[in-house]
């Protein structure tokens, strides 16, 4: 592998919003010598998170299917090679499922704005639930997906930049959280020990650290890292923060002290 250094019109119960002057922004640059990026060579590359068992990355094309990758972005296998519009991939840190998100252009399919589960034994992706987003736009839906508490939050890329609070066990929405901050919502990733969850923004270039309640703690900018931060993973016993581009397949490692 190749090295180079260097959210609008319906409804959901508890909903929420932060407006731009609730959450102001502190971004802060990230040093050269903090970041690896490798060329992983996956088309599409739009997701990625830390195996159940620590030992590997899951890697999501959003044309090609899921893959797994070893931490210098070298691809260990395509372990399912499907044409799935699938934006985000995440892993329930309680159990080991792995959920992903089906955006898809609504005009092409009646899976959109779907989640799903994956077994990697089997290879089966269960249907777990379809959002209903009102007036949302074709093509910018569901990207961003993490596992909170016993949750499912999957957000909306834009118009409307929301969240949407899903519970699997009972097979209800149990509220929303809009982000009227945000670019993208690209993706998203939860921090159980601090409570927080990160999300990248593809559209202004960053990381954002926020509250559950939506109000941001701290931006870092990635335009010096990665042209298009799409996917994100934290990542506690390496001490980094992984990224993923779509536009350019490579997978980015982000020193971080959590």
């Amino acid at each position: 592998m190749k090295r180079l250094w260097f959210a609008f019109a319906f409804l959901f119960p508890a909903y929420s919003c932060v407006k731009d002057a609730y959450a102001p922004e502190q971004t802060r640059p990230v040093a050269d010598s903090d970041v690896t990026v490798w060329d992983a060579g996956i088309p599409d590359f739009s997701g990625v998170c830390v195996s159940y068992d620590k030992s590997f990355l899951w890697g999501v094309s959003n044309s090609e299917g899921i893959y797994k990758l070893d931490f210098e972005g070298n691809i260990i296998e395509h372990t399912l090679d499907v044409t799935n519009d699938f934006e985000g991939i995440t892993v329930d840190r309680a159990n080991g499922n792995i959920y992903l998100v089906e955006e898809t252009d609504v005009k092409k399919t009646k899976n959109s704005n779907t989640i799903y589960r994956f077994n990697p034994d089997t290879k089966a992706l269960d249907i777990i639930y379809q959002v209903e987003i009102s007036n949302s736009i074709s093509n910018k839906g569901l990207e961003g997906i993490a596992v909170v508490g016993g949750e499912i939050w999957a957000g909306n890329q834009d118009a409307p930049k929301i969240i949407v609070k899903y519970n699997p066990a009972t097979k209800t929405v149990t509220g929303s959280l809009m982000l009227s901050w945000a670019g993208y919502i690209s993706d998203l990733a939860y921090d159980p020990d601090d409570d927080t969850l990160w999300m990248s923004d593809a559209q202004k270039g960053r990381i954002v650290n926020f509250s559950k309640e939506g109000n941001i703690i701290k931006t870092y900018s990635t335009e010096s890292i990665i042209r298009k931060p799409e996917g994100i993973a934290l990542d506690k016993d390496r001490n980094c923060i992984w990224l993923c581009c779509d536009d350019t397949g490579q997978l980015a490692k982000m020193k971080y002290q959590f």
